[in-house]
């Protein structure tokens, strides 16, 4: 035990004699490395031998003039007084020198340096070594910042130090700046800074950003920055009042720029750079041929994302012959170089006057490939994508899986989707009535029908917030949001779920008024089951907006006279207001007509037969009764 305390104490005073043999560093630059390397050897004597070998030819090598020698000294002076430690401070400066000879400085970059490392080591002990370490980085390999995940590197050397506010700073001139990150880079191009090393923040000023990495070309699509400040940790960053650049518009677009440096995803699926918009209600015309786009956007990687509000909603229009046809609407739309989607539009079709209508459709357009300049629409999904279309110009209420066009033809077909095993549609007059769906409704209580008509007339309004029907109701939104759906599919109501916002239509008033027998109504139903072969369960005409139904088996006109049509081969032409014209068979009660061509006109509710080629009856016999 005494042996181990008296070794303790000859080490020490090893040490302290070490010390003791100087008590400034040499002018002498022989003499200046043997204590450099002594100094070092009272910490760990292997790697101080290692490393000034590696040091001896830079201290030699004629890099240093003798000024640089005399400020070497001068700062090795100023270490050893502030007490600071062999390691890892004066390693960290001597380590600085050897990287700094390694590669061209700028002019006065040696003297700048110094400058501001002599205040640092005089101000901020506890920093000096990660400035330095920070420092070797940057003569090394143009590096301002490194962690274990994420590295900022400048492209060329041309910075200047300086102390300011006892603060030490690196100001940048014109470089580009580089982010490295899980695989994956991004670049500001051409910008300047000043960086912050004790708070690894960076004040950038100027410069630009590309869609490179997201398969865009850099000359059409691109990003000015103003002034801008990362925190150098992150491997992202935000800017302010950033001027955007895209062949979509004639001018430059004020936004926000998000950068973030993610693991390489592929240009397909890259979502960095990011840009917003701040005005929401741009417009850019011919976004494709024939498609015009109005709102807000984000451009996400290669993505062009449409943006708007509940309260203005971003749209698109499609036109037909040179003139507004289609508008959809909608929160987002994902438009990149091919395609435009978007999961939920709230969506008009023009016939005229009229119209076709959706709350709430799947968007898709194609610009090139096989399926070339062709839209479709798909119903389905939750909530309003199970709505039917309601169309105003034949008085019907459409429900198909999917309506295709394309762009610039005279017909829009209505049908199902490639590899669908649903081939059924239903077209149902809007005046018809169902009591067994109407009491279905009802449950244990009151018609939820009766009580939205009596909600309207306190309303004084068809068009309401959902929020102020569910107040009136006493239930939550979650708890009126089944119901409102069911309506809305029902075709008694329109539920807008983006909007919040509620209209009922006629058609509930009519169910009301048919069920207490003070109503007319109609139980016209076109149900379209076509026969394998035949492509679509229906198509409209946009010269004169006639619907060809395929697959219609048989019509009911009249349940109490037993009045029904049977379509040759299905096939029926739907005209305005539920009329329509045919070929087939119709029977009404005990007769049975054939012609080559028959037409229904719904305003008279009458059959016209144009082409009769027979008519039968059926004569219901008396029975012969015999006494016994």
């Amino acid at each position: 035990m005494r042996l181990k305390s008296a070794l303790i104490v000859v080490l020490g005073l090893l040490t302290t004699l070490t010390h003791g043999q100087f008590s400034s560093f040499s002018t002498d630059s022989t003499e200046f490395f043997e204590q450099s390397k002594d100094w070092l050897a009272t910490v760990d004597r292997g790697d101080a031998k290692r490393f000034m070998e590696e040091f001896e030819t830079q201290w030699y090598g004629g890099k240093f003039s003798s000024n640089q020698r005399m400020i070497v000294y001068k700062t090795a002076n100023l270490i050893l007084k502030q007490k600071l430690k062999p390691y890892p401070d004066y390693k960290a400066y001597l380590t600085s020198l050897s990287n700094f000879f390694r590669k061209e400085q700028p002019d006065g970059a040696f003297e700048d340096w110094h400058q501001t490392i002599d205040q640092l080591a005089a101000r901020n002990k506890q920093k000096f070594s990660d400035f330095l370490k920070m420092s070797s980085n940057l003569f090394n390999e143009n590096i301002i910042f490194q962690s274990s995940s994420t590295v900022w590197q400048a492209s060329a050397p041309k910075f200047k130090f300086k102390f300011k506010d006892k603060t030490p700073l690196v100001v940048f001139e014109k470089i580009d700046l580089k982010c490295m990150s899980k695989g994956d880079s991004g670049v500001i191009y051409q910008t300047a800074g000043t960086f912050d090393p004790l708070k690894n923040i960076w004040l950038g000023k100027g410069g630009k950003v590309t869609w490179k990495r997201a398969g865009l070309d850099p000359k059409e699509t691109y990003a000015e920055l103003k002034n801008y400040k990362i925190g150098l940790k992150s491997a992202g960053y935000n800017a302010d009042s950033v001027l955007f650049y895209n062949s979509y518009f004639e001018e430059p677009i004020l936004g926000v720029l998000a950068e973030k440096v993610l693991s390489n995803r592929g240009p397909d699926k890259v979502v960095f750079p990011r840009f917003e918009s701040y005005d929401k209600r741009l417009i850019i015309k011919n976004i494709f041929q024939d498609i015009d786009y109005d709102g807000g956007f984000t451009m996400e990687g290669g993505r062009l994302i449409g943006k708007g509000t509940f309260e203005e909603l971003a749209k698109i229009t499609i036109k037909y012959e040179g003139k507004p046809f289609i508008t959809a609407e909608s929160i987002i739309y994902v438009i990149n170089a091919t395609s435009i989607a978007s999961e939920k539009a709230e969506l008009q079709i023009k016939l005229g006057e009229d119209s076709i209508y959706h709350p709430g459709i799947e968007l898709k357009y194609v610009h090139e490939g096989l399926e070339k300049r062709k839209l479709t629409l798909i119903r389905g999904g939750q909530g309003t994508g199970q709505s039917p279309y309601f169309n105003s110009f034949h008085k019907i209420d459409m429900e198909f899986e999917a309506l295709s066009w394309r762009i610039g033809d005279d017909n829009m077909n209505f049908g199902t989707l490639m590899g669908s095993t649903e081939n059924k549609a239903f077209f149902e007059s809007q005046n018809y009535f169902s009591q067994y769906r109407y009491d279905r409704l009802t449950g244990m209580g009151v018609n939820p029908l009766v009580r939205i008509k009596a909600f309207v007339k306190k309303n004084g309004s068809r068009n309401f917030k959902a929020i102020d029907l569910a107040t009136y109701l006493g239930k939550t939104m979650s708890q009126l949001k089944p119901l409102l759906y069911s309506l809305n599919n029902m075709g008694l109501l329109v539920y807008n779920s983006a909007k919040g916002t509620i209209s009922v239509k006629s058609r509930m008033y009519r169910w009301i008024g048919a069920r207490s027998g003070r109503m007319d109504f109609d139980v016209i139903q076109f149900v379209s089951e076509p026969e394998s072969g035949v492509k679509y369960n229906g198509s409209l005409s946009l010269l004169n907006y006639d619907l060809a139904l395929e697959g219609v088996k048989n019509i009911t006109l009249s349940r109490a006279q037993g009045t029904k049509v049977f379509p040759d081969e299905g096939k029926i032409i739907l005209k305005k207001n539920r009329s329509f014209t045919f070929k087939g068979v119709i029977l009404a009660g005990r007769t049975e007509v054939y012609g080559d061509e028959f037409s229904f006109d719904y305003d008279k509710f009458r059959l016209n037969l144009i082409e009769t080629n027979w008519i039968r009856f059926f004569v219901k016999r008396k029975e012969k009764h015999t006494s016994g």
